[in-house]
């Protein structure tokens, strides 16, 4: 789901030139994290997610329904990432994000685990990447 979220992050700001939400994204040991995410999944582990995710909302200090899609667009670039990522196993999409000179192998080698990967890393890396897939 991570990688997911962060792929998705990744073309809604090459596409439209805007954040698909506002928390970091950071450069954990298997790959990019979205922290506030990965407090929400967490107690899933590995199991089917149950019931609607949250966002945390840092200005009011407490969690809401995620509605971040509600531009047209943004519902079918989303679909497109699950259309084209679907295919990938888990360990297979671990290599697509560590990959030499992807945002989180950049963040990694620069500033070590945990740092927030800049989102002009993650926008440059999604406008070189466009130009090879038809996404």
């Amino acid at each position: 789901m991570q990688k997911l979220v962060y792929f998705a992050y990744g073309w809604t700001m090459v596409a439209k030139e805007k954040k698909l939400f506002y928390d970091r994204i950071e450069a954990w040991q298997y790959g990019p994290v979205i922290p506030s995410l990965y407090d929400q999944l967490k107690k899933f582990g590995r199991k089917r997610i149950t019931h609607r995710i949250l966002e945390f909302n840092h200005e009011k200090n407490k969690f809401f329904s995620w509605s971040l899609i509600k531009d047209s667009e943004v519902e079918k670039i989303v679909k497109k990432v699950w259309d084209y990522y679907k295919q990938f196993s888990p360990a297979e999409m671990v290599n697509l994000t560590h990959a030499l000179d992807t945002p989180w192998y950049k963040t990694v080698r620069d500033n070590g685990f945990y740092a927030v990967i800049s989102d002009e890393l993650i926008l440059k890396h999604f406008s070189e990447k466009e130009k090879r897939i038809n996404m």
